[in-house]
């Protein structure tokens, strides 16, 4: 018999005003695991919550992190909208001088480069267009107030998207790429500064010649290749997506005046190759990314010559056959190029969803093109191995260690974990939670190494509706590592047994039936509680009807629950999105997921394998 009420599953469990869609703070997940990529925009570079501040708390829209000399530098918005530097000084306001004609700002980054520390944020001004506004960190001195340049417009016109990227050699000279849509749709430019980025250019260079009505060039990367400058980019085949999609690179001279032309390195039917890693190894260029649907694997390119000629770089061994490679990152030592990403193999679990997504590492000779030995997973030691893993960061310290961080979904909330490697990246020690799972979720690790010490910077948030959050401060030790910062994962007052799951559906559809939605209410996933209060909830259960019950089965794994439940259920006459709705009373059986969390057995809203779409992401 079909579950006809799942019609109604929706708008009444989700209460008035809120949407089955709808995700607390993590949204942008969904878009980001999703194969489809329905138009240009939706390819185009997502907000990233950002990662700062030394622990404690900080106002809510923290941003860029860097380490300088040993101490955390950060760039914030502070709760009157006002961009903030942080450092061993004095807060201080940045977006004050006349130059910045409106508070507020996003895209924050700190950049620690032998010119100096620069500050780079967005800004979207009323009436006049979107602006990148770069300034100095002169002097910061402890118990003092810092010293700062004048903040500088860096690019030319008034249509620049989010985010740049910024590069430099030590010399002076800064480079900053971005895409613009100062005329229709997009393309690529860069801007250079050879005074340490004082004083920029009025105009900058086009970088593509993406052709069509309409030319749509996006998303550039850079780096600097012995006296080059690299520049990558994705753009559209005669602007129009239909004509297919390809991968574009243009390197400047050893002045940064001239430039090759474009060079194409892929071209494909439909989507886009992400080309994420762009970093220089020892003089060699190397590109690293995925395609999702016409070229499985983790691959790329390499150019032994600085830029001049390319290679193709073949998959990493283990991923062939992978189409879901996703969020890769990369750090650099003796010429080898780690890299993490997050990939899933195809098939699904034992609640019949797709596997969640794990975290890779990989290693290339940058110098002989090959890759040294396969795929390897880091996030191990999963039981049963259910959950998803993902935004990977990396570091490496001078000496070769490296430290691998990752959001983790194995104790349903998601928690930072991390790995270290003193072998170069043959081998890679258990994974380890930060700190044993707490009240809100750990996301968005950022590590950054600065002579041999590794620092990890993450978001905590207050809840599932993830709308507080303070910003952690880790030192992990002058070795990359501090084993004693870090806590074995618990599981939680009590036991995940099949005894209590099954004491709790028990319980859960019994209320059901007696009609004591209130009480009903407790057992549901924090998440869907921090989206839907009791009272919406209670309100809109009155059309639903549940006249018997009987739990028929139930399993455990681990912390994760499967029940099925036959129910006889019917619904009077009610209005559901404007059209009149009545069902007489019919039996079905109703799977559902648990999770062990807070201690008990909490129903997952959205979960039991007939399409719902869960709030409670792990």
């Amino acid at each position: 018999m079909r579950w006809y009420w799942m019609v109604l599953a929706p708008a009444l469990l989700l209460g008035p005003g809120v949407s089955a869609a709808a995700e607390d703070g993590t949204a942008g997940d969904a878009g980001a695991e999703s194969k489809a990529e329905a138009s240009v925009g939706d390819a185009l570079p997502r907000p990233r919550p950002a990662i700062a501040a030394p622990g404690g708390r900080v106002p809510e829209q923290a941003a860029g992190v860097a380490m300088a000399d040993g101490s955390p530098r950060l760039l914030f918005l502070n709760p009157e909208g006002r961009v903030v530097y942080r450092g061993r000084g004095a807060d201080t306001v940045v977006d004050d001088d006349d130059e910045v004609e409106k508070p507020g700002g996003g895209y924050f980054q700190v950049h620690s480069r032998p010119e100096g520390l620069f500050l780079l944020w967005w800004q979207k001004l009323d009436d006049a267009g979107k602006h990148l506004y770069l300034r100095r960190v002169l002097e910061d001195e402890a118990e003092g107030t810092p010293v700062l340049g004048e903040p500088v417009k860096v690019n030319a016109s008034n249509g620049v998207l989010p985010p740049p990227q910024l590069a430099s050699d030590g010399t002076g000279r800064v480079a900053v790429v971005y895409h613009d849509e100062r005329v229709a749709r997009y393309r690529v430019f860069v801007t250079i500064s050879r005074d340490g980025g004082e004083t920029w250019p009025e105009q900058d260079v086009l970088l593509d010649r993406a052709e069509g009505r309409a030319p749509v060039a996006f998303e550039p990367f850079v780096t600097v290749s012995g006296e080059r400058l690299v520049v990558t980019w994705r753009e559209l085949v005669g602007g129009q997506q239909e004509e297919g999609t390809r991968f574009m690179v243009r390197v400047s001279d050893a002045d940064w005046e001239e430039w090759s032309e474009p060079r194409e390195l892929a071209r494909f039917d439909q989507g886009f190759f992400t080309g994420d890693v762009l970093v220089d190894a020892d003089g060699t260029p190397v590109i690293l990314g995925y395609h999702q649907w016409e070229r499985p694997g983790l691959y790329g390119f390499r150019s032994p010559d600085g830029g001049t000629t390319w290679e193709d770089i073949p998959p990493l061994p283990g991923t062939e056959e992978l189409d879901e490679v996703s969020q890769t990152v990369a750090a650099v030592h003796d010429g080898v190029v780690h890299v993490l990403f997050t990939w899933r193999p195809e098939g699904r679990n034992e609640f019949n969803r797709p596997f969640g997504y794990r975290i890779g590492a990989g290693r290339l000779d940058a110098r002989e093109g090959v890759w040294l030995g396969e795929l390897e997973r880091l996030d191990v030691g999963k039981d049963p191995d259910l959950t998803r893993s993902w935004n990977p960061a990396l570091a490496v310290t001078p000496e070769g260690t490296l430290v691998a961080a990752w959001e983790d979904y194995r104790e349903v909330r998601a928690n930072i974990y991390l790995s270290r490697s003193v072998d170069g990246g043959e081998s890679w020690s258990p994974a380890a939670a930060v700190e044993a799972a707490g009240d809100g979720p750990r996301r968005f690790p950022a590590l950054h190494a600065e002579e041999n010490a590794v620092t990890l910077f993450y978001e905590q948030f207050e809840g599932h509706r993830e709308a507080r959050r303070a910003f952690q401060m880790v030192p992990l030790g002058d070795d990359g590592w501090a084993v004693d910062a870090l806590a074995a994962a618990a599981v939680g007052e009590g036991e995940a047994t099949r005894e209590r799951l099954m004491e709790r559906v028990a319980e859960f559809w019994k209320l059901r039936v007696e009609g004591d939605h209130a009480a009903v209410y407790d057992y549901f996933d924090p998440a869907y509680r921090a989206i839907v209060n009791r009272q919406g909830y209670t309100s809109a259960q009155a059309q639903l009807q549940f006249l018997e019950q009987e739990v028929v089965g139930g399993d455990v794994h681990g912390r994760f629950g499967a029940t099925v439940t036959q129910v006889k259920i019917a619904v009077p006459e009610t209005i559901v999105e404007g059209e009149a709705f009545e069902m007489e009373p019919r039996e079905d059986h109703v799977p559902q997921e648990w999770v062990w969390i807070d201690g008990d057995w909490h129903v997952v809203f959205g979960g039991g394998g007939r399409g719902g779409r869960s709030l409670l992401k792990y």
